[in-house]
């Protein structure tokens, strides 16, 4: 009997003579490309930024702050009133601008030169008329009337919100000739 010679496997299937298909290994995310680095660096020095802008404008904001707790707290129980609330814009002034500009000033040329670091109109105008009042009321003989304590009180605090406050630097000092014009 004859035997059949089969094919060997192989021959049958032609698939048989095929390798096994490489998987690529796996790909990680690390070490990053060179975009992903750039764009590191420029988030990280966003971040600096803005946190050093945040400290300086915090710092500069330090006397508004603390000047406008102090007027809070002042109350129309106390004869001079005034006086306290022009004493925190004179400080608050003194922080920012040099001294000697600021502490000369009284009377008009004082309102005028809080008023110029006001450059919104309407508030500017609201903030006016308190202060004409509480220059009014500085230098009276008789005690100030407890009646006017909230408007002089609200445009102090509306001026120390308000106003254009720089922080001291070498350029920032006002000559004595601006202070005489003001």
């Amino acid at each position: 009997m004859m035997q059949s010679q089969l094919p060997p496997e192989s021959a049958q299937n032609p698939l048989a003579q095929l390798k096994d298909v490489h998987v690529p290994e796996d790909v990680y995310w690390w070490p990053l490309a060179w975009g992903w680095w750039l764009l590191a660096v420029l988030i990280l020095a966003l971040l600096v930024y803005v946190v050093v802008w945040w400290k300086k404008r915090r710092q500069l904001n330090r006397a508004r702050r603390y000047a406008m707790e102090e007027a809070r707290h002042i109350d129309s129980r106390q004869e001079d009133w005034p006086a306290k609330l022009n004493g925190i814009l004179k400080r608050t002034a003194q922080s920012y601008f040099s001294n000697d500009s600021v502490s000369g000033l009284y009377g008009q040329r004082w309102q005028k030169f809080l008023l110029n670091r006001i450059s919104e109109k309407p508030a500017k105008h609201n903030i006016e008329k308190g202060l004409d009042t509480l220059q009014s009321m500085l230098y009276q003989p008789t005690p100030a009337s407890a009646e006017k304590f909230p408007v002089c009180q609200k445009a102090v605090l509306q001026w120390l919100k308000k106003a254009n406050l720089q922080q001291k630097r070498a350029g920032n000092v006002m000559s004595n000739s601006e202070v005489n014009h003001v």
